[in-house]
């Protein structure tokens, strides 16, 4: 039986019990023309849950004799104990996406942030989300919707493949298409659709490819044996066993001769041609003469390429920076210098391909185009981009690493925060330095600053 506990309203403590359905009496009495409220509040005994879930920040799901309900964080009711099930997805952080739905009579709904029910129970069945998409099943169809219910994909397929915030590929009686904003903007007749997170799509129609646009229309019929992805306004694609590119109005521009082709990238695309690879530009002309037994893609206008099991790097008309001497050039990690390795050891190698920093170190780490941090036999030091030392070899861990240059005074100086036994200590060198007409500084000997 609850007790039952009469005081004026201001002077009402919180309750630390959860209230279930209370009853709430309102009394009014004048004292001195004063007007007091009296309110008759009827607190619950302390409930302890079946079950808990995490639903939105301030918002809980809590099971109550076998019926889930939602609670906020102080324990107030949201709604009542009414649901049979509860379904609350991982949270999505790419999207920031969190989906909440209830069962009820073998029904499913959502809940909304504020743990009120926006969509009542409709649904046969509910399954994962995709992007801010749920795909959920009426009447023996899959559709997708958005949490409040606004339909992206109705409720007419078999099966919904995939979505990209835009458009959703959905199946029906074996066959693809996609949907956007309730419009099948490609029928539902093709094979296969590769990646609709590209576009123009790519589309099979039994054992042939084709494009068609991102608004629907038809960019070359099925009728190749394999095509790549659109760059660059062209796209490869194989015909007769041989790769060629066409581009966005379906036209051939680069006719169909290479044992393969990779899309474009920085206005070159990599081709096979008697089993070596080259580039070409985009009106077809070999920049870069097949002859290479394997190259990586161009980045910052340079591209790894490997002769006789050596890698080095070439420019975009296929001039050799540097020797072929390496075993690997990681030239795509995007940063000033690049970072090159033979046998066990690295080092770093400058755009013009001339090692700057020894190859002879267990580890290395650029920090911007002006440092590098070295390591060798368990230690580290940091290193200009000359290869110059100007840290010691010596030290268990670097942190970080800044450099201030004071061009009027021409002093550089170098700040690295090492750690020297389990402490963080802050070093400081410091170098004559001059600036050259490229922007590029020169430095005499490193020293520690007192």
């Amino acid at each position: 039986m609850s007790n039952k506990i009469l005081t004026k309203t201001l002077l009402l403590a919180p309750l630390t019990a959860v209230l279930i359905n209370p009853s709430v009496a309102l009394a009014k009495e004048k004292t001195n023309n004063i007007s007091v409220m009296k309110q008759e509040v009827i607190v619950a005994k302390k409930v302890k849950y079946e079950e808990e879930k995490e639903a939105f920040s301030a918002v809980k799901a809590v099971k109550y004799k076998g019926k889930w309900g939602f609670i906020d964080d102080e324990g107030k009711m949201l709604t009542a104990f009414k649901y049979d099930d509860v379904w609350v997805n991982e949270k999505n952080y790419l999207e920031g996406a969190v989906v909440v739905a209830v069962k009820r009579n073998n029904k499913w709904g959502f809940i909304g942030v504020e743990g009120k029910e926006e969509v009542s129970p409709r649904y046969d069945d509910i399954r994962e989300v995709l992007a801010v998409g749920v795909e959920v099943k009426k009447n023996g169809k899959w559709g997708l919707v958005y949490p409040d219910g606004k339909i992206i994909a109705p409720f007419k397929y078999d099966d919904i493949i995939s979505y990209n915030n835009v458009a959703a590929e959905v199946e029906l009686d074996g066959k693809r298409g996609v949907v956007v904003d309730e419009k099948e903007i490609i029928p539902v007749k093709y094979d296969e659709i590769k990646d609709i997170i590209t576009t123009p799509y790519q589309v099979r129609l039994g054992d042939k490819w084709g494009f068609i646009s991102e608004e629907g229309k038809e960019i070359t019929q099925p009728k190749y044996e394999e095509v790549g992805y659109f760059s660059e306004r062209l796209a490869p694609v194989k015909e007769d066993g041989k790769w060629g590119f066409v581009n966005l109005e379906g036209k051939t521009v680069i006719e169909p001769k290479y044992e393969d082709a990779i899309s474009f990238n920085e206005n070159r695309a990599k081709v096979k041609l008697n089993n070596k690879w080259g580039f070409v530009d985009s009106t077809g002309k070999e920049a870069v003469p097949p002859k290479y037994d394997n190259a990586e893609i161009f980045n910052n206008g340079l591209a790894a390429v490997s002769m006789n099991g050596k890698w080095g790097l070439i420019d975009k008309n296929g001039e050799s920076k540097g020797k072929i001497e390496f075993d690997e050039v990681f030239n795509n990690e995007g940063e000033p210098l690049i970072k090159v390795r033979i046998g066990k050891k690295v080092g770093f190698v400058n755009r013009k391909g001339k090692i700057v920093v020894p190859v002879k170190y267990d580890d290395v780490i650029p920090y911007g185009n002006e440092a590098v941090a070295v390591k060798l036999k368990k230690k580290w030091g940091v290193a200009d981009t000359t290869g110059k030392l100007a840290v010691p070899v010596k030290y268990k861990e670097i942190t970080s690493i800044y450099i201030h240059h004071d061009d009027k005074k021409g002093v550089t100086e170098l700040y690295v925060d090492v750690i020297i036994k389990k402490e963080n200590v802050l070093l400081v060198y410091e170098t004559k330095s001059k600036k050259s007409p490229n922007g590029e500084y020169s430095y005499k000997k490193w020293k520690k600053s007192k």
